[in-house]
């Protein structure tokens, strides 16, 4: 069995789900039985797992259902993210209207992430409970927010749940078969470290450097592996001997990031400890501009 077909059927199914801004506000589907499987998009949360979620599950009835983030129920929780090629990144980034509203478009997202280039949008298959009795029912996805050490509830999405039997989604494809469920959550994030810049000026060029425990080729756990969020935007040379990272990261093109946030990256890998050593920020001609990093 091919398992590359495998992934490529559920990258083309996280592909084919809306990115509608902040805050989901329907299931992908607004009817199911109970039993079904269907994706509910909570939002943007570029940093969360299925730790830091739960959900609420409220039937017509008033049943409540409590699902944690590890239940085997909630299949998958991953981010869908715009085809680079897609004409609202193409249209923002070259500042034309290919069909009419490409710009808008992308100053709306932008302005839903914060001014952030990592467009996503959070997507949770979940197989839903069998017990839920018909009627109009509500999600609500509860998230950890670290910077408060408290649970918030987000917007609940409202669906119908229809009558009769349903029926677990396999992801079957007749030529490659079913995903299993180590398949599907490959598909979520990796643990990692996110880098992240802030200052007053925004340089042409940032160099890092960083170390971390040692890796497995030198006695230690996981192996270096750094992340780009937005290859088009920018570039970042990367090199890691077992314990310490370096990294430069400069524009793609010629011309100076429009935010401090496009510079941001991350490292993955399984390795532990990342620290930063030092930070130091170029203009175009070379000369030193201060920055300020962060690594989370």
């Amino acid at each position: 069995m091919n398992n590359y077909l495998k992934i490529l059927t559920l990258m083309i199914f996280a592909i084919a789900l809306n990115l509608t801004g902040c805050t989901g506000s329907k299931s992908f589907g607004i009817a199911a039985r109970a039993g079904d499987t269907i994706a509910v998009m909570p939002g943007r949360h570029p940093d969360l797992s299925r730790a830091d979620i739960s959900l609420n599950i409220i039937d017509s009835e008033g049943t409540l259902i409590v699902v944690p983030g590890n239940d085997p129920s909630i299949r998958a929780y991953f981010h869908a993210f715009p085809d680079p090629l897609s004409k609202v990144i193409v249209g923002y980034e070259t500042n034309q209207d290919i069909d009419g509203g490409e710009i808008s478009s992308g100053q709306y997202i932008q302005g839903a992430t914060l001014y952030d280039k990592e467009w996503m949008q959070d997507t949770l298959i979940l197989d839903l409970p069998t017990s839920l009795a018909t009627g109009m029912a509500v999600i609500q996805v509860n998230i950890y927010n670290a910077d408060t050490a408290s649970w918030e509830t987000i917007a609940s999405p409202l669906f119908e749940i229809l009558p009769g039997t349903g029926e677990q989604n396999t992801f079957q494809n007749t030529q490659i078969g079913a995903l299993t469920e180590q398949e599907l959550r490959a598909m979520e994030r990796a643990n990692h470290y996110t880098v992240s810049f802030s200052g007053t000026t925004i340089p042409y060029a940032v160099e890092i450097n960083m170390t971390h425990n040692a890796d497995v080729d030198n006695g230690g756990a996981g192996r270096a592996y750094v992340v780009n969020p937005r290859g088009d935007i920018k570039n970042i040379s990367w090199s890691d001997d077992g314990s310490n990272l370096t990294a430069l990261v400069s524009p793609a093109r010629n011309q100076i990031l429009s935010e401090m946030k496009d510079f941001k990256f991350y490292v993955a890998g399984e390795i532990t400890g990342l620290a930063l050593v030092n930070a130091q920020g170029y203009d175009i001609d070379g000369n030193q501009i201060a920055v300020t990093v962060t690594v989370e």
